[in-house]
């Protein structure tokens, strides 16, 4: 009798509504923020070499991705100027805000990331692309976020 109590008590706790708000910390959208891509109309990028400028905890998977599409990542230690020069032009910079952990083992997150892409001689900003989507293998969700920009970045940067 006690099971069956449980069981009604379960039943009535789920159709109400109140299985679904203890769920909601661990459900993954299936959605994330789309692409959004702005850049200056003077940006005629003649290589595709960056100087990866801010250091975190995604910096291999950003190069990985990158590298994908022939872009040459380079960094210096922490605290070297950059001088521009002929290959030396543009910088990255990576920031991210992180929406919310899948529920899988592997520390994936869903993220919202933002690619700045700088003139190293004079810090303006030409480009700027954000993305929302997963770090890694997260269950079904299928936007990955670091192959979705680094292909972005690749199509609009000989625009």
């Amino acid at each position: 009798m006690q099971t069956l109590k449980f069981g009604i008590i379960l039943s009535t706790l789920m159709l109400s509504g109140c299985g679904v708000i203890l769920a909601l910390p661990f459900a993954v959208p299936h959605f994330s923020a789309p692409l959004s891509v702005w850049r200056i109309n003077d940006f005629e990028p003649e290589s595709k070499v960056l100087v990866l400028l801010t250091r975190g905890l995604y910096d291999n998977k950003v190069r990985e991705s990158l590298a994908g599409y022939d872009f040459d990542i380079r960094s210096y230690p922490k605290g070297q100027t950059v001088i521009p020069n002929n290959e030396l032009r543009y910088g990255l910079t990576f920031h991210y805000d992180r929406k919310q952990k899948c529920m899988t083992q592997n520390n994936e997150w869903l993220i919202e990331g933002v690619y700045e892409i700088s003139r190293l001689e004079s810090n303006e900003v030409v480009m700027k692309l954000e993305k929302g989507g997963v770090t890694g293998s997260c269950g079904d969700f299928r936007d990955r976020i670091f192959p979705d920009m680094a292909k972005a970045l690749s199509d609009t940067w000989g625009y």
